[in-house]
């Protein structure tokens, strides 16, 4: 897949989930945290080879890039923790009658 479809692939995927009730979404993420855990091994493999092939890299930046098992682990929590915070799609932020029948309002709506 190119780049281009990957991009779009994750703009329909992005427009599909915005679309789900917020348990919904809070199953995927926590089917996310559950994958990132399940396929720990594979991507610390495939960061291994990245960081072989990056010996260009400043070493600052190569540290970043190294994963561990605790940083997979922490990127798992971190998912889990999203799914637990409140739900931020269509949330009314701004509620102002401007004029008899002119109302201005802003609601909380996903990217793309």
């Amino acid at each position: 897949m190119s780049p281009i479809e990957t991009v779009q692939a994750a703009r329909q995927a992005a427009q599909v989930l915005s679309q789900l009730s917020t348990a919904d979404r809070d199953r995927a993420l926590l089917a996310i945290a559950t994958a990132l855990e399940a396929a720990g091994d594979r991507i610390l493999q495939a960061n291994a080879a990245d960081m072989a092939a990056a010996t260009d890299l400043p070493k600052a930046l190569q540290a970043r890039l190294e994963l561990k098992p605790s940083k997979i682990a922490a990127m798992a929590a971190g998912v889990r923790d999203v799914a637990r915070l409140a739900d931020p799609l269509h949330q009314r932020q701004i509620h102002r009658e401007l004029d008899e029948g002119l109302v201005l309002e802003r609601r909380t709506c996903p990217w793309g």
